[in-house]
């Protein structure tokens, strides 16, 4: 049954925009997150400092998955497990069911290094031999937060996923054989190509499967999202940057509300400060806008938007993107 005080565990990326929103989030807030950290090809070198400032002392865990596939070293992923760690952090490694591979062994080298236990995701299809993987590892469930990662569901028939999605809940994950259940899931848009200029509404798909099943399953299931991006890790090539749109996403009760601009050369081009601060104006009007006690992102965009501060850039947009919608489900998360 639906309970209180389920823990959010947002998936994001170690770039600057994510570690500044982290750190700028209320303590109330804070206190409803235990963030997976999912590394980038090429973190920032700041990024381990930046969250050990603001995240001492509190729970945290890092999935060096891709960047060790991307550049066939685990250095990068020890380094920042252990400045993480180092820094106060209640770090702990983060793997995926079936691995195998160099990451398996420096996951197996970190558990319990600066915490106890680790982070397990699987997708729906493998979540029966979930355990089976855990044992053969020789890690108790019992000091593993297991994550369902349904991955992208904005383009599945809702009608059709909810039950699958409780049914497998339901039928694999047996009360008090992990140390905690999330249900992780993405529906933001990968980009705003196929959206038209101006405003949009997408709505959130990963919160309603997550309410969904969340009443139906027999223990306290967490959530988890990947913010307001996806679970692709990929940079854009710089190219294609060039001719990106100045745009903003916003999260509210059920939806993003997303705001297509227009590139910043070529005939059609405005400033990018221009638009932004036009985007945080729009934005200020929302009938949604607001509405929580305390969020740094918000403060910006009436910042930005009465002209008291600097519109930003693109790395400044994603952190108050990110602290908006990391307070936002905070706040609301029963």
């Amino acid at each position: 049954m639906l309970t209180t005080k389920h823990l959010y565990r947002p998936q994001l990326r170690s770039k600057s925009g994510e570690a500044a929103a982290l750190n700028h989030l209320s303590i109330p807030a804070k206190s409803r997150l235990a963030p997976v950290i999912n590394m980038v090809a090429k973190p920032p070198g700041s990024f381990a400092q930046d969250v050990s400032a603001s995240w001492a002392g509190r729970a945290m865990a890092l999935d060096g998955t891709y960047n060790v596939g991307a550049t066939s070293t685990t250095a990068w992923f020890n380094n920042m497990l252990g400045t993480i760690g180092a820094g106060g952090v209640k770090a702990i490694p983060s793997i995926e069911y079936g691995e195998v591979g160099p990451y398996l062994h420096a996951v197996k080298a970190m558990v319990g290094a600066f915490a106890p236990g680790l982070v397990l995701k699987v997708g729906l299809a493998d979540l029966k031999h979930a355990a089976s993987y855990a044992a053969a590892q020789g890690w108790p469930t019992r000091e593993i937060d297991l994550i369902v990662d349904l991955k992208e569901v904005h383009g599945y028939d809702q009608s059709l996923l909810h039950p699958m999605v409780s049914s497998a809940m339901g039928t694999y994950v047996a009360p008090g054989v992990w140390r905690s259940v999330t249900l992780s899931a993405s529906s933001a848009p990968k980009d705003h190509g196929g959206l038209p200029a101006g405003r949009s509404v997408v709505p959130r798909r990963c919160w309603d499967v997550w309410n969904a099943t969340a009443k139906l399953v027999p223990y306290t299931l967490d959530f988890s999202d990947y913010g307001t991006a996806t679970p692709n890790l990929a940079d854009p090539p710089g190219m294609a940057m060039t001719k990106a749109t100045v745009s903003v996403r916003y999260t509210v009760d059920k939806d993003w509300i997303i705001r297509k601009g227009q590139p910043t050369s070529g005939k059609t081009g405005v400033v990018m400060s221009t638009q932004y601060r036009a985007h945080a104006q729009a934005l200020a009007t929302e009938a949604q806008f607001g509405g929580l006690p305390m969020c740094w992102g918000d403060d910006r965009i009436l910042a930005i938007g009465g002209g008291t501060t600097t519109p930003g850039n693109r790395t400044t947009w994603a952190s108050i993107g990110a602290s908006r919608h990391l307070s936002y489900v905070a706040a609301m998360l029963p």
